[in-house]
C-alpha cells in the first residue's frame, strides 16, 4: 500500500519476470472489520479461497495434505507485523492448540472468555477454502496501514498469496486508542439525557445510572474490551464511582442525584489500563441544571379516530409544550393494517410496529413548537387504518404524557371516504316496553342504534332531546372528544354516555349503540298527562349532521307512590300475627318496616326520601334508604283504636304518597294485663291420690277485658321431692300451652285447662317417697301484657300440692285364741292373727300384742316387726301363759295402724274352793248390792268394751302370703298424713 499525503503520480519498473506453476488465489473477506482492526470484544473471521484447478487438481484438501502444504497467515504494518504459520495435516486447529503453529511477531488472540478462535479447511471441488478466527491483540499500537494476506508454501515454495488492505483513506489500519463517543444520564423510566441541553430530572435522591459510551477513534463502530480502560464519574471534582466492566461498549456507573443545589457538575474520566491512548469526541465535563416539567401534547391536526382518503403524503402535526426547552427526542410509532399485520390478527404486536423520527421545530427555546411527521398512505387499500403513538422526552428525560401506547394508541386514522352519520337498522325500545311510565330517581338505560360509513367513531357530538314536543328544554349533549355528557337541565342527571361499536366487527366498526344511562330528578315536569316524544341529532367530525325524530320512544312521567301492603310489616312485644294491626301495650315501641311503590307501575322506588309516622298524637322521622323504610315509633299513653299513616316528610317538588283505601294498619292500646283469677282444681291443700295422676287436670280461672294471647299461655311443672326446699332437683318436668275452654279469650271469667301425665312422667321406685307438684303459670295478652309467675324463678311456683305417697296399709283379721279346757292362770294358749298389707307398697308392719284386762289395764305380751308385701297376708301365731285371773281379752295392734281384738274371755285363779262356798259366809244383803254391781258392770263390758272395732279395709290386689319374721320393732317413721298416725294406747298395765 502507498499512502500519499497530496495529489501525485507513482511510476514502477519492471526488471524480470519469472514463472512458476501457482494455485490461483481468489477471494479474502473479513468480517467485524471495516477499515481498522481494533482490540475489541468483536471475533475477526478472516476467509480466504484458492482454485487448485489451474493445476490439475479436482481434490484440493487431500492433495495438500499429502504433500504436506504449509498454510501461512500474515498481518503486517508498518511497525508490527503477526505471521503464524501451520502445517494443513494440523488443521482443523481450535483455540490455544495454534500454538504448535511457527508465530512470529505480534501474538494474536485466539481463545478469551470460554471462547475460542479456530484455523480449518474445507473444499469445494478444486476450490480450498481456508478460515482463521481470532482476536485482535490491544497491545498492536497504531498503523496507518495493514496489509492481510493467506498463502500456502508446497514443497517447492511459496504460493500466490490473497491478501486485503486496511486503513485507506483517512482511516487508520490498526487502531487502539479509547475514545469517549457519548454519555448520559439514565433516569428511572430509562430515557437518556440529552447533554447538548444539560438538564436532570428533578427527582432529588433518587438512582440514576450514568452511562459512557466507549470506542475507538475513528468510525470502526467497535468498543474496548472489558479491563482495557477505567473510566471515572467526578461529581463536583470529586470521584464518585468508577468501573472497568465494559458491555457492548457501554459503562454504567450508578450515582444519585444530589437532594439539593440548583445544578451539579459531572465529569467523565477514562484511564487506559493497556497502554493505550486516550480521546473525547464529547464534552467530558458538563454542568447540568434541574428539569421539573414534562412535556405535554396541546394539540395535534387529527383525531382519535379520524379518516382521510389515501394519499402520498399527509402531514401528522402535534403541538407540544415544555420548559426549558422543547424535547429533543421524539419519535413515532406506526401499525399499518395493511402492511404490518404479520399474523393477520388484526391486532398491534410489539414486533410489527416502525419506529420513525419525528421532524423537530427550528427552534427549540420556543413555548411550544410543531412536531411533524409526513404520513405516505398511497398504497393503503379502501378500509385500511393506521394506528400509532408517541414517545417524546426532553433533554433531562421527561417523558410525554397521555402520548399513547400498544394498547391504546393515541391515533387511529381510517383510509376512506366520507359520509354522514345515520340511525342504525336495529329495533330501539325502552327498558319497560312501549310507551312506559318513567319515575324520578329510577336509573333509566336508553340505547340508540347509530351507524357512520366511516365508523361510529366518526360520530363526535350526540344531542336527545327527550321532549321535543314540550317548551321545556330536555336534552342529554355528548361530545366524544372530551367525553363529556351533559343535561339542558337540572331535573335530568347523567349517570354515563358511551358510544359501542358491535363486536367483532374491527376497530372502525361501522355500527354500534349510543347508550345513556340517566336519573329524572325531583322537579321534573309532574304532569302525567303528556306523552313526550324524543329526537336525536347525529354530528361527525366534519359537523355533518343528521337529525331524527323518535315517535317509538315515547314516554310518559308520573312521581305518584303508594305504601306497598305487601311489603308493610310491624313488630311489637305483643302478638304481631295479624296483617291489618295488633293490640299494643301503652308507650311501647312499635317497629313498622316496609317500601314505596310507584302507583302507575308498581315497581319500587329506590331513591332516598325523609317520611313521617304518625300514631295518635305521636310521631316519628323515619329515613327511606335504598327502596326500604324501617323506623320506630311509641305507641299512644290513652287506651283506644288507632290507625297508622306513613306521609312524606320535606317532600320533593312534585312528590306525593297517595292515601290508601283503607288505613294501613290498625294498633288498639290496651294497658291492663291479663289476670289468674282462681285455680279451681285441685284445691289448695289437696293432696293428689296417685288414681289421678294418669289424668291429672288443672282448671284455672282467668280474667281479661281485651284478648288473651293462646300462643303465649304457657303452664310449667316440675315434681320435687317434698321437704328439702325450693332449690331441690326435679324428679319429672314438663310444659306445654293451656287450652281455653269454648275458644272465648276474653272476659273476666275464662276457664283454661292443662292436663299433665304424671303416672307416666313419675318413676315408679320413688312414689314411696314424699313428693310435690310445683306448677308455674304465665302468658299474655295480645297487647303483650304478661301475668303470672315468672317461669324460669324456682323459688316462686304459682300453686304447690303433695302427692300422694305410696306406704303400706295394713288390715288386721281372724283374731284368735285357741285352748282347751278350762282357761286358768298358768295354763298356756295359742293366739293367731292375719295381717293383710292392703298398701301399695311392701312394708315391715310393727304388730304389739295387749292383753286389757276389764278394767282397762293393758299389759305388752308380745311385739314383732312382720315384713308383708304389698297386697298380700302374714299370719301370726303366739303362745302365751297367762299370769293373771279375771275377765279380759287380747289386743293385736300394728303401729300407726289398724288395731283388732280377740272376744273376752275368763282366766281362773285354779283354786279348789268354789265361788259358791265363799259367797255363804256374806251378808246376804251386801250380797245383791255386789250382784246387782256386777251384773252393771258386765253389761257394761259387754256391750262397751266387749265390741270389736272392725278391721279397716282399703282396696287391694290379689292376695300374696307373707310369713312373719321374728325381729326387734322399729319406731315407724313420723308421717305428714294424720290419718295414718298410731292411736294413742288407753292405758298401762297398773300391776307393773
Amino acid at each position: 500500500p502507498v499512502r500519499m499525503k497530496s495529489t501525485g503520480a507513482i511510476r514502477m519498473t519492471v526488471n524480470s519476470i519469472s514463472t512458476a506453476p501457482s494455485i490461483n488465489p481468489l477471494t479474502m473477506e473479513v468480517s467485524n472489520v471495516t477499515d481498522t482492526f481494533t482490540p475489541s470484544m468483536n471475533w475477526i473471521d478472516v476467509t480466504s479461497t484458492f482454485d487448485f484447478s489451474s493445476i490439475g487438481v479436482s481434490n484440493p484438501e487431500a492433495f495438500v495434505k499429502s504433500g504436506s502444504w504449509l498454510l501461512d497467515f500474515n498481518l503486517v504494518g508498518k511497525d508490527n507485523i503477526a505471521q503464524i504459520r501451520c502445517s494443513t495435516l494440523a488443521l482443523p486447529i481450535v483455540g490455544n492448540g495454534v500454538s504448535n503453529c511457527i508465530q512470529s511477531g505480534v501474538q494474536l488472540i485466539w481463545s478469551d472468555l470460554g471462547a475460542n478462535g479456530i484455523i480449518q479447511m474445507s473444499e469445494t471441488n478444486s476450490i480450498l477454502e481456508f478460515h482463521h478466527r481470532f482476536k485482535f491483540p490491544v497491545e498492536w499500537d497504531d498503523e496507518e496501514f495493514l496489509l492481510a494476506s493467506v498463502n500456502m508454501v508446497s514443497t517447492t515454495g511459496p504460493m500466490l498469496s490473497v491478501s486485503k488492505s486496511f486503513g485507506l483513506g483517512n482511516s487508520q489500519g490498526v487502531e487502539n486508542d479509547v475514545a469517549l463517543k457519548h454519555w448520559a444520564i439514565v433516569g428511572g423510566n430509562g430515557v437518556s439525557s440529552d447533554n447538548e441541553f444539560p438538564y436532570l430530572q428533578n427527582q432529588r435522591g433518587e438512582p440514576v445510572i450514568v452511562q459512557a459510551q466507549l470506542g475507538f477513534e475513528g468510525n470502526e463502530g467497535t468498543a474496548p474490551r472489558t479491563g482495557h480502560a477505567l473510566v471515572r464519574l467526578l461529581v463536583n471534582g470529586n470521584e464518585y464511582g468508577a468501573s472497568s466492566i465494559i458491555n457492548e461498549g457501554i459503562v454504567s456507573i450508578p450515582w444519585v442525584i444530589p437532594t439539593f443545589g440548583d445544578s451539579v457538575e459531572l465529569e467523565i474520566d477514562i484511564q487506559p489500563l493497556r497502554g493505550q491512548s486516550v480521546t473525547y469526541e464529547v464534552p467530558n465535563v458538563i454542568e447540568f441544571g434541574y428539569d421539573a416539567v414534562n412535556p405535554q401534547l396541546l394539540s395535534m391536526n387529527i383525531d382519535e379516530f379520524d379518516h382521510f382518503q389515501s394519499s402520498p403524503s399527509n402531514i401528522l402535526e402535534f403541538t407540544i409544550t415544555d420548559r426549558p426547552i422543547l424535547p429533543t427526542q421524539a419519535e413515532i410509532i406506526l401499525w399499518h393494517s395493511w402492511e404490518h399485520d404479520f399474523n393477520q390478527n388484526g391486532q398491534i404486536d410489539i414486533s410489527e410496529v416502525v419506529r420513525h423520527e419525528l421532524e423537530y421545530p427550528s427552534v427549540l427555546t420556543n413555548l411550544e413548537g410543531i412536531y411533524s411527521y409526513d404520513l405516505d398512505s398511497s398504497s393503503a387499500p379502501d378500509g385500511g387504518y393506521v394506528r400509532g403513538w408517541l414517545e417524546v422526552a426532553d433533554s433531562a428525560g421527561n417523558m410525554l404524557v397521555d402520548s399513547g401506547n400498544i394498547s391504546s394508541p393515541l391515533f387511529n386514522l381510517l383510509i376512506s371516504s366520507d359520509g354522514s352519520p345515520q340511525l342504525g337498522y336495529s329495533d330501539i325500545s325502552w327498558d319497560y316496553g312501549y310507551l312506559p311510565w318513567l319515575h324520578p330517581g329510577e336509573d333509566i338505560t336508553l340505547s340508540i342504534p347509530v351507524w357512520d360509513k366511516n365508523g361510529v367513531t366518526d360520530i363526535t357530538d350526540i344531542e336527545l332531546d327527550l321532549s321535543i314536543n314540550q317548551p321545556d328544554s330536555s336534552s342529554i349533549l355528548w361530545n366524544r372528544q372530551t367525553g363529556v355528557c351533559s343535561s339542558s337541565t337540572l331535573y335530568i342527571q347523567i349517570s354515563n354516555c358511551k358510544m359501542i361499536g358491535d363486536s367483532e366487527s374491527g376497530l372502525f366498526t361501522n355500527s354500534g349503540n349510543f347508550e345513556i344511562n340517566f336519573q329524572l330528578k325531583w322537579g321534573f315536569d309532574p304532569d302525567d298527562s303528556i306523552v313526550r316524544t324524543p329526537l336525536i341529532r347525529l354530528t361527525d367530525l366534519n359537523r355533518q349532521s343528521t337529525t331524527i325524530e323518535l315517535s317509538e320512544l315515547n314516554w310518559r312521567y308520573s312521581g305518584e307512590m303508594e305504601i306497598s301492603q305487601e311489603d308493610l310489616s310491624y313488630i311489637t312485644s305483643g302478638n304481631n300475627d295479624s296483617n291489618t294491626g295488633s293490640w299494643i301495650k301503652a308507650r311501647d315501641d312499635i317497629l313498622i318496616s316496609g317500601s314505596l311503590n310507584w302507583v302507575k307501575t308498581n315497581r319500587h322506588v329506590m331513591q332516598d326520601l325523609q317520611l313521617l309516622f304518625t300514631l295518635g298524637l305521636n310521631q316519628a322521622q323515619v329515613d327511606y334508604q335504598q327502596g326500604q323504610f324501617s323506623g320506630y315509633i311509641i305507641s299512644p299513653a290513652t287506651p283506644g283504636n288507632y290507625a297508622l299513616d306513613i306521609s312524606l316528610k320535606n317532600a320533593p317538588n312534585g312528590a306525593t304518597i297517595v292515601d290508601p283505601n283503607s288505613p294501613l294498619l290498625w294498633f288498639i292500646v290496651d294497658d291492663e294485663a291479663p289476670s289468674i283469677t282462681s285455680i279451681n282444681y285441685p284445691l289448695p291443700a289437696q293432696i293428689i291420690e296417685e288414681v289421678e295422676w294418669e289424668s291429672l287436670e288443672i282448671v284455672m280461672t282467668l280474667s281479661e277485658d281485651n284478648f288473651l294471647d293462646q300462643d303465649t299461655m304457657n303452664l310449667k311443672w316440675e315434681v320435687h321431692p317434698s321437704g328439702f326446699g325450693f332449690a331441690s332437683s326435679s324428679i319429672a318436668n314438663g310444659s306445654g300451652k293451656i287450652s281455653i275452654l269454648g275458644g272465648m279469650p276474653f272476659g273476666e271469667s275464662i276457664i283454661g285447662t292443662f292436663g299433665i301425665d304424671l303416672d307416666t312422667a313419675v318413676p315408679e321406685v320413688i312414689r314411696t317417697e314424699e313428693l310435690e307438684l310445683r306448677i308455674w303459670i304465665n302468658g299474655s295478652d295480645m297487647a303483650g301484657n304478661s301475668f303470672g309467675s315468672v317461669s324460669d324463678e324456682v323459688y316462686t311456683p304459682f300453686a304447690v300440692w303433695q302427692l300422694e305417697q305410696q306406704l303400706p296399709e295394713y288390715a288386721l283379721i281372724q283374731p284368735a285364741i285357741y285352748y282347751s279346757g278350762q282357761l286358768e292362770v298358768g295354763k298356756s294358749v295359742d293366739l293367731s292373727v292375719v295381717i293383710q298389707n292392703v298398701g301399695k307398697t311392701d312394708g315391715d308392719a310393727q304388730l304389739r300384742v295387749e292383753r286389757v284386762e276389764s278394767n282397762g289395764a293393758r299389759t305388752i305380751i308380745h311385739s314383732q316387726e312382720v315384713k308383708v308385701n304389698s297386697g298380700g297376708n302374714g299370719v301370726f301365731n303366739h303362745r302365751w301363759t297367762p299370769d293373771r285371773d279375771g275377765s279380759m281379752w287380747v289386743e293385736f295392734i300394728i303401729v300407726g295402724g289398724p288395731t283388732v281384738q280377740t272376744e273376752t274371755f275368763y282366766v281362773g285363779d285354779g283354786e279348789d274352793d268354789s265361788f259358791f262356798g265363799g259367797i255363804s259366809e256374806i251378808n246376804p244383803v251386801l250380797l245383791v248390792v255386789i250382784f246387782l254391781l256386777v251384773v252393771s258392770l258386765v253389761g257394761i263390758l259387754i256391750f262397751g268394751l266387749r265390741t270389736p272395732k272392725p278391721p279397716q279395709y282399703q282396696r287391694l290386689p290379689g292376695n300374696k302370703n307373707y310369713q312373719p319374721s321374728n325381729q326387734q320393732m322399729r319406731p315407724q317413721q313420723n308421717h305428714q298424713y294424720a290419718h295414718q298416725q298410731a292411736p294413742a294406747s288407753p292405758g298401762d298395765n297398773p300391776y307393773q
